[in-house]
């Protein structure tokens, strides 16, 4: 998660700290500040790439497993 959330910051979007969801995985949100529309819009296609990057597949075979987090 550590990976997706450097790239998600990197990309110049502001990223959430990363939270459970429903017990059976992790995820965070971001932010975006920009001058304009368009370098708004750049912004928020990159750090979307680096959650699917990152994430996808990952969060797919955790959540096959059905395994819950444990604190």
């Amino acid at each position: 998660m550590s990976d997706a959330h450097r790239c998600v910051e990197a990309s110049g979007a502001v990223p959430d700290p990363v939270t459970q969801i429903d017990d059976h995985q992790l995820g965070f949100g971001f932010a975006i500040t920009a001058p304009d529309e368009k370098a708004g819009a750049l912004i928020d296609d990159a750090a979307h790439r680096c959650q699917s990057d990152y994430m996808d597949v990952t969060a797919r075979v955790w959540m096959s497993q059905g395994e819950r987090l444990t604190n």
